[in-house]
């Protein structure tokens, strides 16, 4: 009578019966990674519409009583308020973080924390409600990774 010997289903490393996921700790590293990648694949564009949508709010609270001198500015506060939708591209957003960042840079590091719990939360529920087709697309990354760590080190 034979034990059958636990593998991490990634590698095929032999793995310990305390081991609760299947995962070796070799291993760990690369799924992390598929989770982050698979979350930006399913997630990305919600997490992008949180996070613009937080630095938005803040722009606008932070500078709603502000007389601009420069143009520039003035025209693009006046664009951010008006974008009902807060659809900003990267440009932009990097912008507002610059201008808030120099008008009270507390409340960007603030912010900065905000958008990181956000993003927090929405990883986290996500790693909960996994669809079958997510956890597919996990797997076959950390196995993508996996082999790509291997050429890497061989």
């Amino acid at each position: 009578m034979g034990t059958e010997l636990r593998t991490c289903w990634i590698c095929g490393a032999i793995i310990g019966d305390d081991n609760p996921d299947g995962i070796g700790s070799s291993c760990r590293k690369v799924w992390t990674k598929a989770q982050r990648d698979a979350f930006f694949h399913f997630c990305g564009l919600d997490y992008w519409i949180a996070k613009a949508s937080k630095w938005v709010d803040v722009f606008i609270q932070l500078f709603k009583n502000v007389k601009f001198r420069s143009a520039f500015k003035k025209s693009f506060y006046t664009s951010i308020v008006s974008n009902t939708e807060k659809k900003i591209s990267k440009k932009q957003l990097s912008i507002i973080i610059e201008m808030i960042g120099q008008k009270n840079y507390h409340l960007k590091d603030e912010t900065i924390d905000e958008v990181k719990s956000i993003f927090c939360i929405m990883e986290q529920k996500f790693l909960r409600e996994l669809t079958q087709e997510q956890s597919d697309y996990i797997a076959n990354c950390a196995k993508k990774y996996y082999g790509e760590n291997s050429r890497k080190k061989g």
